[in-house]
């Protein structure tokens, strides 16, 4: 009798363990996602703020049209 509570017990502990490992991994992960979410909206925000000024804004900053997808992903260097 003493055996098979110790396995009940040791197996409702395993599987505590199992759901908190879970709940762990799909936080990371949400997080991670909105993370992601998050740059490629400020992406779009700073691309959208270089596309709104004229040539010679931009050629001041060291740009033209066709670099300011590159700029607002990677920086100017890029």
């Amino acid at each position: 009798m003493m055996k098979s509570v110790d396995t009940r017990r040791l197996a409702r502990h395993a599987e505590n363990l199992r759901r908190r490992m879970l709940r762990r991994w799909l936080a990371r992960w949400f997080k991670r996602g909105l993370r992601r979410i998050g740059a490629a909206f400020a992406t779009l925000r700073a691309e959208a703020e270089l596309r709104a000024m004229d040539a010679h804004e931009l050629h001041d900053l060291g740009l033209d049209r066709g670099g300011i997808a590159s700029a607002a992903r990677y920086g100017r260097e890029g």
